[in-house]
């Protein structure tokens, strides 16, 4: 029987949503020293970026060398603010923010949890909501991807906290991410491929709104009691 992720599973697939905040809302590696052409090609490919509509997997290595069920879902977002995760394989969940809550709906619990989107400012992984440049969160380095063999950013924490690095691919002949792997700060990696990517295609906004379904309970989380 294949047990329900959780801990490093579900941990990472929050902390991939904080990563996309600072993709959608602070990005920016224009004083990142030196101009490597892989980070002014990012910068330039994040400068154009409104939206995103894709479908993904994520394959997650933890620690102690176990490999949960190969996850899928789709992802949307819409500047400012407006994201949507949905994992519909092997289990449903969603993670949405409307610009100013964040909803976690965990399906087979019937349950949402709604967070305000500012809490995010005081977890760990405060940088990835910071206002400040990309730069001055990150140290960005070049790297090569481990199974494409192509130029990737890599991008270290200055402050220690939940995440030990982020190294993101894009396509060599596309403007598109090809991936973008996590390392938490437990030692799991998760690594998420991108396919069927849409971008600055029209999205609608009540696309990023919440309907709590009926029979589901919502709990109220005003973010002190988070630990990631």
């Amino acid at each position: 029987m294949i047990s329900k992720p959780n801990g490093p599973a579900k941990f990472l697939g929050r902390t991939f949503f904080c990563f996309i905040v600072v993709v959608f809302l602070t990005f920016d590696v224009a004083n990142a020293k030196p101009a490597d052409p892989a980070i002014l090609r990012l910068n330039s490919f994040i400068d154009k970026l409104q939206t995103i509509d894709a479908e993904f997997t994520q394959q997650v290595e933890e620690a102690d060398g176990n490999s949960p069920p190969l996850s899928k879902g789709r992802f949307s977002a819409k500047r400012p603010g407006l994201f949507r995760w949905d994992y519909t394989d092997p289990f449903e969940q969603m993670i949405l923010s409307d610009g100013k809550a964040v909803y976690y709906y965990e399906v087979d619990l019937a349950q949402v949890t709604k967070t305000n989107a500012s809490v995010l400012e005081d977890t760990p992984a405060a940088f990835f909501v910071s206002d400040k440049p990309l730069s001055e969160t990150f140290v960005l380095t070049v790297t090569e991807d481990k199974i494409w063999k192509l130029p990737s950013v890599r991008m270290v924490p200055i402050k220690e906290g939940s995440v030990q690095e982020i190294i993101l691919t894009l396509h060599p002949n596309k403007n598109e991410i090809l991936n973008l792997t996590l390392l938490d700060s437990l030692g799991n990696y998760s690594r998420f491929t991108f396919l069927k990517m849409r971008y600055n295609k029209s999205l609608e906004t009540d696309r990023f709104q919440f309907l709590l379904p009926a029979g589901v309970d919502l709990i109220e989380d005003d973010g002190n009691n988070q630990t990631n």
